[in-house]
Protein backbone atom coordinates (compact mmCIF):
# COMPACT_ATOMS: atom_id res chain seq x y z
CA UNK A 1 0.00 0.00 0.00
CA UNK A 2 1.25 3.47 -0.80
CA UNK A 3 0.80 6.68 1.09
CA UNK A 4 -1.22 8.17 -1.39
CA UNK A 5 -3.60 5.34 -1.29
CA UNK A 6 -4.34 6.26 2.28
CA UNK A 7 -5.05 10.22 1.58
CA UNK A 8 -1.71 11.74 3.19
CA UNK A 9 0.15 14.26 2.39
CA UNK A 10 4.01 13.82 2.36
CA UNK A 11 6.85 16.41 2.30
CA UNK A 12 10.96 16.82 2.80
CA UNK A 13 12.11 19.35 5.58
CA UNK A 14 16.06 19.63 6.37
CA UNK A 15 17.00 20.65 9.98
CA UNK A 16 20.63 21.07 10.89
CA UNK A 17 22.26 18.19 9.09
CA UNK A 18 18.81 16.01 9.49
CA UNK A 19 16.60 15.39 6.71
CA UNK A 20 13.01 14.33 7.36
CA UNK A 21 10.46 12.76 5.44
CA UNK A 22 6.67 14.38 6.82
CA UNK A 23 3.42 12.72 6.53
CA UNK A 24 0.71 15.00 7.91
CA UNK A 25 -2.08 13.12 9.37
CA UNK A 26 -5.90 14.28 8.13
CA UNK A 27 -8.43 14.69 10.86
CA UNK A 28 -9.98 11.27 9.96
CA UNK A 29 -7.00 9.52 11.42
CA UNK A 30 -6.45 9.12 15.19
CA UNK A 31 -2.77 7.87 16.58
CA UNK A 32 -3.59 4.45 18.50
CA UNK A 33 -1.96 5.33 21.89
CA UNK A 34 -0.61 1.59 23.01
CA UNK A 35 1.37 1.85 19.60
CA UNK A 36 2.62 5.29 19.72
CA UNK A 37 3.87 4.22 23.49
CA UNK A 38 5.56 0.86 22.19
CA UNK A 39 6.84 2.63 19.70
CA UNK A 40 8.64 5.30 22.10
CA UNK A 41 9.71 2.86 24.45
CA UNK A 42 11.31 0.30 22.47
CA UNK A 43 13.77 0.83 19.39
CA UNK A 44 12.34 -1.35 17.39
CA UNK A 45 14.71 -2.30 14.67
CA UNK A 46 14.24 -2.24 11.14
CA UNK A 47 11.43 0.66 11.97
CA UNK A 48 12.27 4.55 10.47
CA UNK A 49 12.56 6.60 13.84
CA UNK A 50 9.90 9.20 13.78
CA UNK A 51 8.83 12.25 16.25
CA UNK A 52 5.36 13.95 16.18
CA UNK A 53 4.87 17.48 15.99
CA UNK A 54 1.98 19.88 15.53
CA UNK A 55 1.81 22.47 12.95
CA UNK A 56 -0.74 24.55 12.02
CA UNK A 57 -2.82 22.20 14.80
CA UNK A 58 -2.29 19.39 12.55
CA UNK A 59 -0.60 16.21 13.79
CA UNK A 60 2.61 15.77 10.97
CA UNK A 61 4.87 12.52 11.85
CA UNK A 62 8.36 13.41 11.06
CA UNK A 63 10.51 9.98 9.86
CA UNK A 64 14.49 10.37 10.12
CA UNK A 65 15.90 9.32 6.44
CA UNK A 66 19.45 11.18 6.75
CA UNK A 67 21.75 9.40 4.86
CA UNK A 68 19.61 6.67 3.65
CA UNK A 69 18.15 5.90 0.07
CA UNK A 70 14.33 5.17 -1.32
CA UNK A 71 14.16 1.52 -2.38
CA UNK A 72 13.09 2.84 -5.93
CA UNK A 73 16.15 5.00 -6.52
CA UNK A 74 18.96 2.15 -4.78
CA UNK A 75 17.45 -0.31 -7.51
CA UNK A 76 18.53 1.63 -10.03
CA UNK A 77 22.06 1.29 -9.21
CA UNK A 78 22.70 -2.24 -8.09
CA UNK A 79 22.69 -5.35 -9.79
CA UNK A 80 21.16 -8.41 -7.01
CA UNK A 81 22.97 -11.44 -6.59
CA UNK A 82 21.94 -14.47 -4.26
CA UNK A 83 23.09 -13.51 -1.08
CA UNK A 84 21.64 -10.01 -1.61
CA UNK A 85 18.54 -11.12 -2.97
CA UNK A 86 17.83 -13.75 0.14
CA UNK A 87 19.19 -10.89 2.21
CA UNK A 88 17.12 -8.25 1.00
CA UNK A 89 13.66 -10.00 1.35
CA UNK A 90 14.53 -12.00 4.76
CA UNK A 91 15.32 -8.63 5.86
CA UNK A 92 11.97 -7.12 4.86
CA UNK A 93 10.12 -10.23 6.39
CA UNK A 94 12.32 -10.12 9.74
CA UNK A 95 11.22 -6.35 10.09
CA UNK A 96 7.57 -7.06 9.81
CA UNK A 97 7.54 -10.10 11.96
CA UNK A 98 9.45 -8.41 15.01
CA UNK A 99 6.91 -5.76 14.75
CA UNK A 100 4.08 -8.51 15.52
CA UNK A 101 6.10 -9.34 18.82
CA UNK A 102 6.27 -5.82 20.11
CA UNK A 103 1.55 -5.97 19.43
CA UNK A 104 2.41 -3.68 16.51
CA UNK A 105 -0.25 -4.29 14.27
CA UNK A 106 1.33 -5.03 10.44
CA UNK A 107 -1.30 -3.67 8.22
CA UNK A 108 0.28 -0.50 9.26
CA UNK A 109 3.44 -0.38 7.28
CA UNK A 110 3.70 1.19 3.69
CA UNK A 111 4.81 -1.53 1.49
CA UNK A 112 6.27 0.87 -1.13
CA UNK A 113 9.72 1.61 -2.55
CA UNK A 114 9.62 5.43 -2.71
CA UNK A 115 8.82 4.70 1.26
CA UNK A 116 10.96 2.07 2.31
CA UNK A 117 14.82 2.92 2.89
CA UNK A 118 18.00 1.27 2.73
CA UNK A 119 21.40 2.27 4.23
CA UNK A 120 24.12 1.67 1.59
CA UNK A 121 26.68 1.14 4.16
CA UNK A 122 25.35 -1.44 6.07
CA UNK A 123 22.39 -2.73 3.10
CA UNK A 124 19.76 -2.63 6.23
CA UNK A 125 16.15 -1.85 5.44
CA UNK A 126 13.99 0.74 7.27
CA UNK A 127 10.36 0.69 7.01
CA UNK A 128 7.74 3.74 7.79
CA UNK A 129 5.00 2.59 10.74
CA UNK A 130 1.70 4.75 10.77
CA UNK A 131 0.16 3.95 13.99
CA UNK A 132 -2.79 4.36 12.98
CA UNK A 133 -5.78 2.15 11.70
CA UNK A 134 -5.08 0.79 7.86
CA UNK A 135 -7.23 -1.39 5.99
CA UNK A 136 -5.25 -3.80 3.70
CA UNK A 137 -4.08 -6.90 4.08
CA UNK A 138 -0.52 -7.17 4.17
CA UNK A 139 0.40 -10.59 2.91
CA UNK A 140 -1.24 -9.64 -0.06
CA UNK A 141 0.60 -6.00 -0.50
CA UNK A 142 4.02 -8.14 0.22
CA UNK A 143 3.01 -10.66 -2.26
CA UNK A 144 2.40 -7.68 -5.02
CA UNK A 145 5.72 -5.90 -4.14
CA UNK A 146 7.72 -8.92 -4.10
CA UNK A 147 5.70 -9.91 -7.81
CA UNK A 148 6.84 -6.06 -9.26
CA UNK A 149 10.44 -6.03 -7.57
CA UNK A 150 11.12 -9.29 -9.10
CA UNK A 151 9.67 -9.73 -13.03
CA UNK A 152 10.14 -5.80 -13.40
CA UNK A 153 12.18 -3.73 -10.92
CA UNK A 154 15.19 -5.69 -10.01
CA UNK A 155 18.09 -6.61 -11.56
CA UNK A 156 19.25 -10.34 -10.62
CA UNK A 157 22.97 -11.50 -11.63
CA UNK A 158 21.37 -14.29 -14.15
CA UNK A 159 23.58 -17.05 -13.60
CA UNK A 160 23.47 -17.03 -9.70
CA UNK A 161 19.91 -16.38 -9.28
CA UNK A 162 17.85 -18.17 -11.34
CA UNK A 163 17.22 -21.02 -9.20
CA UNK A 164 16.45 -18.62 -6.06
CA UNK A 165 14.15 -16.65 -8.36
CA UNK A 166 12.25 -20.18 -9.14
CA UNK A 167 11.98 -20.84 -5.26
CA UNK A 168 10.53 -17.20 -4.58
CA UNK A 169 8.02 -17.37 -7.32
CA UNK A 170 7.02 -20.61 -6.47
CA UNK A 171 6.12 -19.77 -2.69
CA UNK A 172 4.47 -16.18 -3.96
CA UNK A 173 2.18 -18.64 -6.28
CA UNK A 174 0.82 -20.84 -3.30
CA UNK A 175 -3.13 -19.40 -2.46
CA UNK A 176 -2.07 -19.06 1.60
CA UNK A 177 1.18 -17.19 1.04
CA UNK A 178 2.48 -15.56 4.15
CA UNK A 179 5.28 -13.54 5.17
CA UNK A 180 6.18 -16.55 8.06
CA UNK A 181 5.95 -19.07 4.78
CA UNK A 182 8.07 -16.85 3.31
CA UNK A 183 10.29 -16.25 6.20
CA UNK A 184 10.87 -19.96 6.70
CA UNK A 185 11.09 -20.81 2.96
CA UNK A 186 14.39 -18.35 3.02
CA UNK A 187 15.96 -20.34 6.09
CA UNK A 188 15.71 -23.32 4.07
CA UNK A 189 17.42 -22.29 1.70
CA UNK A 190 19.88 -20.70 3.44
CA UNK A 191 20.75 -24.65 4.74
CA UNK A 192 20.44 -26.00 1.84
CA UNK A 193 23.37 -23.41 0.28
CA UNK A 194 25.38 -24.20 3.54
CA UNK A 195 24.56 -27.35 5.16
CA UNK A 196 27.51 -27.27 7.72
CA UNK A 197 25.15 -24.50 9.44
CA UNK A 198 23.21 -24.62 11.93
CA UNK A 199 20.39 -22.64 12.83
CA UNK A 200 20.18 -20.75 16.14
CA UNK A 201 16.88 -21.69 18.00
CA UNK A 202 14.15 -19.03 17.78
CA UNK A 203 13.78 -16.69 20.35
CA UNK A 204 10.43 -14.97 22.24
CA UNK A 205 10.79 -11.55 22.95
CA UNK A 206 11.70 -10.65 26.56
CA UNK A 207 9.30 -8.82 28.00
CA UNK A 208 10.06 -6.56 31.14
CA UNK A 209 6.95 -6.07 33.01
CA UNK A 210 7.23 -2.38 34.58
CA UNK A 211 5.78 -1.19 38.36
CA UNK A 212 2.89 1.39 37.72
CA UNK A 213 3.95 4.41 37.48
CA UNK A 214 2.45 8.07 38.47
CA UNK A 215 0.46 9.44 35.34
CA UNK A 216 2.08 10.32 32.54
CA UNK A 217 1.47 13.02 30.04
CA UNK A 218 -0.16 11.87 26.50
CA UNK A 219 1.36 9.58 24.13
CA UNK A 220 2.37 12.17 21.92
CA UNK A 221 3.61 14.31 24.44
CA UNK A 222 6.17 11.02 25.17
CA UNK A 223 6.83 10.73 21.62
CA UNK A 224 8.14 14.23 21.58
CA UNK A 225 9.86 15.28 24.33
CA UNK A 226 10.71 11.73 26.65
CA UNK A 227 13.95 9.71 26.37
CA UNK A 228 12.89 5.83 24.50
CA UNK A 229 13.99 3.48 27.60
CA UNK A 230 14.30 -0.30 25.89
CA UNK A 231 12.31 -2.64 27.63
CA UNK A 232 12.15 -5.46 25.20
CA UNK A 233 14.41 -7.67 23.49
CA UNK A 234 14.38 -9.87 20.06
CA UNK A 235 15.81 -12.22 18.57
CA UNK A 236 14.90 -14.62 15.30
CA UNK A 237 16.21 -17.33 13.73
CA UNK A 238 18.30 -16.09 11.42
CA UNK A 239 20.77 -18.92 10.24
CA UNK A 240 24.40 -18.33 10.40
CA UNK A 241 26.75 -18.78 7.44
CA UNK A 242 30.01 -21.07 8.20
CA UNK A 243 32.80 -19.49 6.06
CA UNK A 244 35.21 -22.57 5.71
CA UNK A 245 38.52 -23.06 2.61
CA UNK A 246 38.63 -26.29 4.00
CA UNK A 247 38.18 -28.31 0.48
CA UNK A 248 35.27 -30.92 0.94
CA UNK A 249 37.58 -34.80 0.97
CA UNK A 250 35.38 -37.26 -1.70
CA UNK A 251 32.64 -39.19 -0.08
CA UNK A 252 34.36 -42.59 0.47
CA UNK A 253 31.93 -45.85 1.97
CA UNK A 254 32.62 -48.88 3.91
CA UNK A 255 31.61 -52.17 5.01
CA UNK A 256 32.60 -53.90 8.08
CA UNK A 257 33.43 -57.75 8.83
CA UNK A 258 34.40 -59.59 11.88
CA UNK A 259 37.43 -61.84 11.39
CA UNK A 260 39.42 -63.61 14.27
CA UNK A 261 43.09 -62.38 15.12
CA UNK A 262 45.96 -63.85 14.00
CA UNK A 263 47.29 -64.23 17.00
CA UNK A 264 43.92 -65.83 18.23
CA UNK A 265 44.43 -68.72 15.27
CA UNK A 266 48.45 -69.20 15.89
CA UNK A 267 47.42 -70.09 19.62
CA UNK A 268 44.45 -72.42 18.35
CA UNK A 269 46.95 -74.00 16.11
CA UNK A 270 49.83 -74.40 19.01
CA UNK A 271 47.64 -75.68 21.62
CA UNK A 272 46.57 -78.58 19.09
CA UNK A 273 50.38 -79.31 18.16
CA UNK A 274 50.73 -79.65 22.19
CA UNK A 275 47.67 -81.79 22.60
CA UNK A 276 49.24 -84.23 20.25
CA UNK A 277 53.14 -84.44 21.25
CA UNK A 278 51.62 -85.03 25.16
CA UNK A 279 49.47 -88.01 23.71
CA UNK A 280 52.32 -89.46 21.84
CA UNK A 281 54.93 -89.15 24.91
CA UNK A 282 52.65 -90.50 27.42
CA UNK A 283 49.64 -92.27 25.65
CA UNK A 284 51.86 -96.03 26.13
CA UNK A 285 52.49 -95.35 30.11
CA UNK A 286 49.32 -94.61 30.58
CA UNK A 287 48.01 -97.68 28.72
CA UNK A 288 50.92 -99.77 30.72
CA UNK A 289 49.56 -98.56 34.26
CA UNK A 290 46.01 -98.95 33.63
CA UNK A 291 46.01 -101.93 32.02
CA UNK A 292 43.00 -102.05 30.11
CA UNK A 293 43.34 -100.66 26.76
CA UNK A 294 39.83 -99.80 25.71
CA UNK A 295 39.04 -97.97 29.32
CA UNK A 296 42.13 -96.12 28.48
CA UNK A 297 41.42 -95.23 25.62
CA UNK A 298 38.11 -94.39 26.47
CA UNK A 299 39.92 -92.11 29.58
CA UNK A 300 42.28 -89.96 27.29
CA UNK A 301 39.55 -89.10 24.86
CA UNK A 302 36.89 -88.08 27.29
CA UNK A 303 40.28 -86.07 28.52
CA UNK A 304 41.25 -84.44 25.33
CA UNK A 305 37.22 -83.68 24.27
CA UNK A 306 37.45 -81.50 27.78
CA UNK A 307 40.28 -79.41 27.09
CA UNK A 308 39.51 -78.82 23.63
CA UNK A 309 36.16 -77.83 24.83
CA UNK A 310 38.00 -75.18 26.95
CA UNK A 311 40.03 -74.02 24.18
CA UNK A 312 37.47 -73.45 21.27
CA UNK A 313 35.17 -71.70 24.08
CA UNK A 314 38.10 -69.49 25.05
CA UNK A 315 39.72 -69.39 21.66
CA UNK A 316 36.55 -68.46 19.61
CA UNK A 317 34.59 -66.12 21.36
CA UNK A 318 33.38 -62.74 20.44
CA UNK A 319 36.55 -60.98 22.08
CA UNK A 320 38.87 -62.82 20.04
CA UNK A 321 37.10 -61.00 16.83
CA UNK A 322 38.05 -57.34 15.08
CA UNK A 323 36.54 -55.26 12.83
CA UNK A 324 37.46 -55.05 9.67
CA UNK A 325 36.74 -51.55 7.30
CA UNK A 326 36.28 -52.71 3.73
CA UNK A 327 36.14 -49.87 1.37
CA UNK A 328 32.88 -50.34 -0.33
CA UNK A 329 33.94 -48.86 -4.38
CA UNK A 330 30.84 -47.98 -6.38
CA UNK A 331 31.29 -49.70 -10.06
CA UNK A 332 32.87 -47.09 -12.76
CA UNK A 333 28.91 -47.77 -14.65
CA UNK A 334 27.08 -46.61 -11.32
CA UNK A 335 29.14 -43.62 -10.73
CA UNK A 336 28.59 -42.42 -14.42
CA UNK A 337 24.35 -43.28 -13.56
CA UNK A 338 24.89 -40.87 -10.77
CA UNK A 339 26.80 -38.20 -12.61
CA UNK A 340 23.86 -38.52 -15.50
CA UNK A 341 21.08 -37.98 -13.14
CA UNK A 342 22.19 -35.00 -11.37
CA UNK A 343 23.00 -33.43 -14.68
CA UNK A 344 19.65 -34.47 -15.83
CA UNK A 345 17.94 -32.60 -12.68
CA UNK A 346 19.64 -30.12 -13.10
CA UNK A 347 18.63 -28.59 -16.51
CA UNK A 348 15.21 -29.71 -15.36
CA UNK A 349 15.61 -27.17 -12.74
CA UNK A 350 16.76 -24.69 -15.41
CA UNK A 351 13.78 -25.51 -17.91
CA UNK A 352 11.37 -24.84 -14.93
CA UNK A 353 13.04 -21.38 -14.24
CA UNK A 354 12.64 -20.33 -17.63
CA UNK A 355 8.87 -21.49 -17.85
CA UNK A 356 8.43 -20.18 -14.01
CA UNK A 357 9.29 -16.56 -15.40
CA UNK A 358 7.66 -16.64 -18.95
CA UNK A 359 3.89 -17.71 -17.13
CA UNK A 360 4.17 -14.90 -14.62
CA UNK A 361 5.25 -12.47 -17.63
CA UNK A 362 2.50 -13.49 -19.55
CA UNK A 363 0.11 -13.30 -16.98
CA UNK A 364 1.28 -9.68 -15.76
CA UNK A 365 1.31 -8.30 -19.76
CA UNK A 366 -2.39 -9.58 -19.98
CA UNK A 367 -3.82 -6.85 -17.42
CA UNK A 368 -1.62 -4.20 -18.91
CA UNK A 369 -2.99 -2.41 -21.96
CA UNK A 370 0.18 -1.25 -24.80
CA UNK A 371 -0.53 2.39 -26.61
CA UNK A 372 0.99 2.64 -29.75
CA UNK A 373 1.40 5.54 -31.89
CA UNK A 374 1.17 4.62 -36.21
CA UNK A 375 4.41 6.91 -37.51
CA UNK A 376 5.56 6.13 -40.95
CA UNK A 377 3.68 3.08 -41.43
CA UNK A 378 5.79 1.47 -38.43
CA UNK A 379 4.45 1.15 -34.81
CA UNK A 380 6.49 3.09 -32.43
CA UNK A 381 5.29 2.53 -28.55
CA UNK A 382 4.38 5.48 -27.10
CA UNK A 383 7.01 6.22 -23.82
CA UNK A 384 6.17 7.91 -21.04
CA UNK A 385 7.54 12.21 -20.46
CA UNK A 386 8.29 10.83 -16.63
CA UNK A 387 11.19 9.45 -15.65
CA UNK A 388 10.57 5.65 -14.27
CA UNK A 389 11.63 2.64 -14.18
CA UNK A 390 11.54 0.81 -17.36
CA UNK A 391 9.01 -2.20 -17.25
CA UNK A 392 11.12 -4.61 -18.51
CA UNK A 393 11.50 -8.27 -17.46
CA UNK A 394 14.63 -8.78 -15.18
CA UNK A 395 16.15 -11.38 -17.56
CA UNK A 396 15.95 -8.88 -20.34
CA UNK A 397 17.14 -5.93 -18.75
CA UNK A 398 20.35 -4.15 -20.50
CA UNK A 399 23.45 -3.48 -18.01
CA UNK A 400 24.85 -0.37 -17.37
CA UNK A 401 28.39 0.26 -16.73
CA UNK A 402 29.87 2.29 -14.41
CA UNK A 403 32.58 3.32 -16.18
CA UNK A 404 32.91 6.61 -18.15
CA UNK A 405 31.96 6.87 -21.76
CA UNK A 406 31.97 9.52 -24.14
CA UNK A 407 28.86 10.75 -27.01
CA UNK A 408 29.84 11.06 -30.10
CA UNK A 409 28.05 12.69 -32.75
CA UNK A 410 26.98 10.22 -35.57
CA UNK A 411 27.15 11.86 -38.82
CA UNK A 412 24.04 11.95 -41.17
CA UNK A 413 24.05 9.37 -43.89
CA UNK A 414 23.78 11.07 -47.51
CA UNK A 415 20.38 10.65 -48.53
CA UNK A 416 18.08 11.41 -52.09
CA UNK A 417 14.73 11.44 -49.65
CA UNK A 418 13.13 14.76 -49.73
CA UNK A 419 12.39 14.79 -46.07
CA UNK A 420 14.35 16.80 -44.06
CA UNK A 421 16.68 14.89 -41.45
CA UNK A 422 16.77 15.54 -37.87
CA UNK A 423 19.55 16.35 -35.79
CA UNK A 424 20.70 13.72 -33.19
CA UNK A 425 20.24 14.80 -29.90
CA UNK A 426 23.47 14.11 -28.93
CA UNK A 427 24.65 17.24 -29.74
CA UNK A 428 23.81 18.61 -26.58
CA UNK A 429 26.49 17.37 -23.90
CA UNK A 430 25.75 18.72 -19.92
CA UNK A 431 28.44 18.60 -18.00
CA UNK A 432 29.72 19.79 -14.27
CA UNK A 433 32.97 21.61 -13.61
CA UNK A 434 34.84 21.60 -10.62
CA UNK A 435 38.08 22.66 -9.14
CA UNK A 436 40.35 20.36 -7.85
CA UNK A 437 44.11 19.47 -6.60
CA UNK A 438 44.86 18.09 -10.30
CA UNK A 439 43.18 21.71 -12.03
CA UNK A 440 39.89 22.48 -13.10
CA UNK A 441 38.14 19.02 -13.82
CA UNK A 442 35.03 18.31 -16.58
CA UNK A 443 32.25 15.58 -15.66
CA UNK A 444 30.53 14.52 -18.23
CA UNK A 445 26.64 14.02 -17.29
CA UNK A 446 26.02 11.07 -19.73
CA UNK A 447 23.35 9.38 -17.91
CA UNK A 448 19.66 10.63 -17.64
CA UNK A 449 19.97 9.47 -14.44
CA UNK A 450 23.80 10.61 -13.12
CA UNK A 451 24.86 10.21 -9.61
CA UNK A 452 27.73 11.47 -7.43
CA UNK A 453 28.86 10.22 -4.06
CA UNK A 454 31.66 8.04 -2.40
CA UNK A 455 30.52 4.85 -2.88
CA UNK A 456 32.29 3.03 -5.82
CA UNK A 457 30.40 0.77 -7.81
CA UNK A 458 26.95 2.11 -6.78
CA UNK A 459 27.59 5.84 -8.08
CA UNK A 460 28.82 7.13 -11.73
CA UNK A 461 31.12 9.82 -10.07
CA UNK A 462 32.99 9.23 -6.96
CA UNK A 463 34.48 11.87 -4.64
CA UNK A 464 37.42 10.80 -2.03
CA UNK A 465 36.07 13.42 0.76
CA UNK A 466 34.36 12.22 3.89
CA UNK A 467 31.79 15.42 3.88
CA UNK A 468 30.50 13.71 0.86
CA UNK A 469 27.62 11.26 1.15
CA UNK A 470 27.44 7.89 -0.26
CA UNK A 471 24.63 8.54 -2.40
CA UNK A 472 25.12 11.94 -2.49
CA UNK A 473 22.78 13.92 -5.02
CA UNK A 474 21.29 13.16 -8.65
CA UNK A 475 21.20 14.82 -11.66
CA UNK A 476 18.38 14.10 -14.05
CA UNK A 477 17.43 14.84 -18.06
CA UNK A 478 13.53 15.27 -19.16
CA UNK A 479 12.30 16.34 -22.10
CA UNK A 480 15.45 19.23 -22.46
CA UNK A 481 15.45 20.09 -18.92
CA UNK A 482 17.86 19.39 -16.35
CA UNK A 483 17.13 19.02 -12.16
CA UNK A 484 19.30 17.88 -9.32
CA UNK A 485 17.76 16.59 -6.35
CA UNK A 486 19.75 15.92 -2.89
CA UNK A 487 19.49 11.99 -2.19
CA UNK A 488 18.94 12.48 2.23
CA UNK A 489 22.01 13.46 2.38
CA UNK A 490 23.71 14.16 6.06
CA UNK A 491 25.83 17.84 4.71
CA UNK A 492 22.98 18.64 2.26
CA UNK A 493 23.43 19.84 -1.51
CA UNK A 494 22.95 23.62 -2.16
CA UNK A 495 21.54 25.45 -5.52
CA UNK A 496 23.05 28.87 -5.65
CA UNK A 497 23.84 29.21 -1.61
CA UNK A 498 19.78 27.53 -1.30
CA UNK A 499 19.65 24.01 0.73
CA UNK A 500 17.53 21.91 -0.91
CA UNK A 501 14.70 19.53 0.95
CA UNK A 502 15.82 15.87 0.42
CA UNK A 503 14.47 14.06 -2.53
CA UNK A 504 12.51 17.17 -4.48
CA UNK A 505 14.48 18.16 -7.58
CA UNK A 506 15.16 21.54 -8.55
CA UNK A 507 15.37 22.76 -11.83
CA UNK A 508 18.94 23.94 -13.24
CA UNK A 509 20.90 26.16 -15.66
CA UNK A 510 23.02 26.75 -17.42
CA UNK A 511 25.69 28.80 -14.58
CA UNK A 512 24.28 27.49 -11.96
CA UNK A 513 26.20 26.32 -8.78
CA UNK A 514 25.84 23.76 -7.37
CA UNK A 515 27.45 22.95 -3.80
CA UNK A 516 27.85 19.26 -2.06
CA UNK A 517 28.97 19.00 1.53
CA UNK A 518 31.93 21.58 0.99
CA UNK A 519 32.71 20.92 -3.16
CA UNK A 520 31.64 23.61 -5.47
CA UNK A 521 30.45 22.27 -8.95
CA UNK A 522 29.11 24.56 -11.81
CA UNK A 523 26.43 23.68 -14.03
CA UNK A 524 26.66 23.75 -18.37
CA UNK A 525 25.96 22.87 -21.55
CA UNK A 526 27.99 22.39 -24.41
CA UNK A 527 25.60 22.85 -27.68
Amino acid sequence: MKIQDIALNVSYSNEVNTTYKVIELGQDHELIDYQVDMIHNNQVEGLLKVDGRYVNNHLHLYYDVTSKQSLSDYMKRIEWGKNETIDFVENMMQIILRAESYLLDSSSFIIDPSSMYINTKSNDMSLIYLPIKIEQDINQSVKRFLIQWIVYDAVFKKDETETLVTQILNTIKSPHFTIRMMYEELGKIRINQNPQSIPEPELQPVIEVKEPEPEKPSSLENMIKSTPQPIMQQSFNQPKVVATNKKKKQEVTYKTKKKFKKSVLLGFVISQLCIGILFFLFGGKLLEIAGEETTTYAGIALFVVAIEGLIFKRVFSIESMEEVKIVNKMPKQKKLEKQGRQKKEINQKKEQVVQTVAKFKATIQQKTSEQHVFMNKKVIQNQSSQPQIQNTPAAQRVEVSNETTLLTIQPASISNSDETVLLSATTIKPYLTRLSSNGLERIELIKDQFVIGRQHGIVDYAVQESAIGRMHAEFSHENGTYYVKDLNSRNGTFLNEQRLIGEQRQLINTGDIIKMANIDFTFNIDQ
